[in-house]
């Protein structure tokens, strides 16, 4: 029989390497079942079908859990709900605990951003964060008891419900009278100022049956389309003939000013300028000091080219405004784009509007006759 000593240590005894000892066996007690009769009993350890020790907390003393590794700390007890906990005796450093965005105070710093204090915050664009807003897919309306906090209704297709029941009230009452005039009358508890709407157009009626009731008469139906003046003068009726086709005035004029005393000189038109063959020769209008040239044609029987230019006390303007051409027995017909285009100054010498024609045809020399259209 083995000496018993060897496997027997007084109390605060250091190990030893060789030291000899007896092997500790535990019962499988999964369900947790009673092993003594009472307090103080002598009873074996409970452990797993594994034989992992089963370990149960009594009190508030706290469970400090020490993970040597940066790995995740996995329960795999079936039922978390199993475990209690006090949360007076559960300390955290929450510096020391991790997420995947930074450590807890950091995730408190991120969700705190999206917390505001009623009508205390103001919204900057690209710097204010919020939170989403979910809402429930309710087919149907649901009623919740006063003052409960409720979720947002929306329906199947995520449209979110709004209240049809939009009360809204009119300011003022259109009130027509025999004659055609009216007014607006304000409504019980609202104020809209002293407002008196009557018959716009001076001696016409503010509604009037079409075809019954001419202008100034006495009717209520259509109302009659009316017209404001230019100046912010008085309000007057559009008018239309027997047929109904509206009148209109068709203003003289145009672009910046009324045109005046329009001219057609016709001098070059009636004397023919004879021109040799490949020399330019000037055709000039007669004088025309701050006149507008508004149109120039150039005709002959052979093809020729044409430069036009302005002439300013006797000088010719370095640039032509125009250059064009035609073939035998057509015509050149420069229009200008705007009246205020081409304008002669005004001095002491000559002030001209000039052609600059060129025959294209190398036989003979020909006659071109030029008209210059122009107003003041």
């Amino acid at each position: 029989m083995a000496d018993l000593s060897n496997f027997v240590y007084a109390e605060d005894t250091a190990h030893a390497t060789g030291d000899r000892g007896l092997m500790m066996l535990g019962v499988e007690n999964e369900d947790q079942a009673a092993f003594t009769a009472g307090d103080k009993d002598y009873t074996p350890f409970a452990v797993t079908a594994q034989g992992n020790v089963i370990v149960s907390t009594i009190g508030t003393s706290g469970l400090e859990i020490v993970q040597a590794t940066a790995g995740d700390l996995n329960v795999t007890e079936a039922s978390a709900a199993s475990i209690l906990s006090d949360t007076t005796a559960i300390l955290a450093d929450t510096a020391a605990i991790d997420t995947a965005t930074g450590n807890t105070d950091t995730a408190t710093t991120l969700i705190a951003t999206a917390i505001f204090v009623d009508d205390t915050a103001t919204h900057a664009t690209g710097t204010t964060t919020l939170m989403g807003v979910g809402a429930v897919a309710v087919p149907t309306d649901t009623a919740i008891e006063a003052n409960d906090i409720g979720m947002l209704a929306m329906s199947l297709d995520r449209r979110l419900h709004v209240d049809a029941d939009i009360v809204t009230q009119s300011l003022a009452t259109l009130v027509v009278t025999d004659d055609g005039s009216f007014t607006l009358a304000a409504n019980d508890g609202v104020d809209i100022g002293d407002v008196d709407v009557t018959s716009g157009p001076t001696g016409a009626t503010a509604f009037q049956v079409q075809g019954t009731a001419a202008d100034g008469a006495a009717g209520v139906g259509n109302p009659v389309l009316a017209a404001g003046e230019e100046s912010g003068g008085n309000v007057q009726s559009l008018l239309v003939d027997s047929d109904g086709h509206l009148q209109v005035d068709i203003l003289t004029g145009g672009g910046s000013d009324t045109p005046g005393n329009p001219v057609s000189d016709g001098v070059d038109g009636t004397t023919p300028a004879n021109i040799a063959v490949a020399s330019p020769t000037n055709v000039d209008s007669v004088e025309a000091a701050a006149k507008k040239l508004v149109k120039a044609e150039i005709w002959s029987t052979v093809a020729f080219k044409a430069r036009l230019y302005k002439v300013d006390n006797s000088v010719e303007a370095t640039d032509p405004f125009a250059v064009g051409g035609a073939p035998a027995y057509d015509t050149y017909t420069w229009d200008s784009p705007h009246r205020d285009y081409v304008v002669l100054g005004t001095s002491g010498g000559a002030d001209t509007f000039r052609a600059e024609i060129t025959n294209l045809d190398d036989s003979q020399t020909a006659d071109f006759y030029v008209v210059w259209s122009y107003e003041d």
